[in-house]
């Protein structure tokens, strides 16, 4: 890293690579005034402009090696697809082909560097996303469409194999290369071709200022508060002499500053994006109401006051769940949909070898995993009781806000071993919080899963006039 960032960081008392980070983000805006001057009809000079850019960021914040590696892969899972698109074992080859450098990468992060350098590896997450979903679109792009083919996978699919530099300029794409959110190739196609919805954008700048806005509020949060709410003040003495109450609100607080670093970049790369019009998905049909969500990789709110655990997990990291359901869920999905527990479980653990080897990520992912399942079974089996015609309706204000304080708490409890990654703190801030959400989710379990508890309330709900149609509809309602 350069001194006079280094000069700068100590200046301002913030992080070296904090101050790293943020110039090129901030940089992204700029860059981004200079891409929209080249002409819509100069498709490879639009292409260049990402790959250049992209790898002066890369290598001002790390090194040329990494960039170059990156590069390696990404030409080597284009010739290999170029010739095998056709087989369907070739995204699975990707697949497993991308995962295993990263995991290295990884590895190497983990162990082998200085535990303060800003990890390398982010950029190359992104890179996964977007080689293993290039790889599946262009399998599919070989299929036949038919009635059963959904309207996302008629939209990702490449039937038309790209030449070399307009991939290259997909995977080096500037405005999401470091942090994402990584997109689909045909979305990137269709901008760089200035196809719909690409050819009418209206004006970024509302949404860019917007956008930005939230990012500087975020950052002001997180520089303001962010050393002093901290997971790891619940490993100290005093806070053990809390009350739970107390440590319940100290432990959500914390949880919320905490994502505000998140925030911060994410909604910058967003403001990025904005900025040149790719986040524009275009305009409802009856309300001409636009939307600029293509690039939003968080929806704060619905984080942070979700109705329940998917709600969380969807709006968080929006484009990575995309991947994850799409290219991951959806591909080891059986058509009856039987086998779904054991896909949320798969799902999950890619996601956290997708993070990284700390035990931390494996806590958290495979712990939101057994969340998803809690909430499924208690939205099959409680919330038909407070539907409308049911006796009990007027409660369901009640049986929502509860739900909600049951997501934001287990969205804290998941990013607590997130932020702490080591297995010794992780089980000491559970165990701060005496293990209330194990407890829960292991009674809501072996209830419904083992005791017959959903029998037992399906059969007293048709006693007292729950209508038999909530639970049909609830039965029917996949929250995979």
């Amino acid at each position: 890293m350069a001194d006079w960032v280094e000069q700068l960081a100590a200046s301002v008392d913030v992080p070296a690579k904090v101050v790293a980070v943020a110039i090129v983000l901030w940089g992204s805006f700029p860059i981004a005034l200079v891409f929209n001057q080249i002409p819509h009809r100069l498709h490879i000079i639009r292409h260049l402009f990402s790959l250049f850019v992209s790898g002066m960021f890369y290598c001002f914040l790390f090194s040329a090696n990494g960039f170059m590696q990156m590069m390696a892969n990404a030409t080597l899972v284009y010739l290999i697809t170029s010739q095998f698109r056709h087989n369907i074992w070739n995204p699975y080859f990707t697949f497993v082909f991308t995962m295993s450098t990263l995991l290295f990468n990884h590895y190497y992060a983990a162990y082998w560097t200085d535990v303060d350098r800003f990890d390398n590896t982010a950029p190359m997450m992104v890179m996964v996303i977007k080689l293993t979903s290039f790889a599946w679109s262009a399998y599919d792009g070989t299929l036949k469409v038919t009635d059963k083919t959904d309207s996302g996978t008629k939209s990702r699919r490449i039937e038309k194999y790209p030449d070399f530099i307009s991939f290259m300029g997909y995977c080096t794409f500037f405005t999401s290369f470091l942090v994402g959110p990584a997109c689909e190739y045909m979305d990137y196609e269709r901008f760089i071709q200035h196809k719909p919805p690409f050819d009418k954008v209206p004006s970024p700048l509302k949404p860019f200022l917007k956008t930005t806005a939230i990012a500087v509020a975020c950052l002001f949060v997180y520089l303001k508060y962010g050393s002093e709410y901290t997971f790891f003040m619940m490993m100290t003495d005093e806070f053990q002499t809390y009350s739970f109450v107390k440590k319940w609100i100290l432990f959500t607080v914390v949880g919320i500053v905490t994502r505000t670093k998140y925030y911060t970049a994410w909604k910058m790369t967003e403001a990025a994006s904005n900025l040149i019009g790719f986040g524009y998905q275009g305009a409802d049909p009856r309300s001409g109401v636009e939307s600029w969500e293509r690039g939003r990789n968080a929806n704060i709110f619905y984080i942070e006051l979700p109705e329940n655990a998917r709600m969380m997990i969807g709006n968080w990291n929006i484009n990575t769940s995309k991947w994850l359901r799409y290219h991951v869920y959806n591909r080891f999905m059986r058509a009856d949909g039987k086998n779904a527990g054991w896909v949320t479980m798969i799902t999950f653990t890619t996601s956290a070898l997708w993070h990284g080897f700390k035990p931390g990520f494996f806590f958290s992912f495979v712990f939101m995993a057994f969340t998803t399942m809690t909430g499924r079974l208690l939205r099959r089996h409680i919330r038909p009781w407070f539907l409308q015609g049911s006796p009990f309706h007027f409660l369901k204000p009640v049986f929502d806000f509860l739900g909600m304080l049951c997501s934001i708490s287990a969205g804290n409890y998941a990013v607590a071993t997130f932020i702490l990654l080591d297995w010794d703190k992780c089980w000491k801030v559970w165990a701060t919080m005496h293990y209330y959400q194990h407890i829960f989710m292991a009674i809501v379990i072996i209830s419904f899963r083992f005791l017959g508890m959903g029998s037992v309330l399906e059969h007293a709900a048709k006693k007292i006039g729950v209508p038999e149609a909530s639970y049909k509809k609830d039965k029917a309602d996949k929250e995979d």
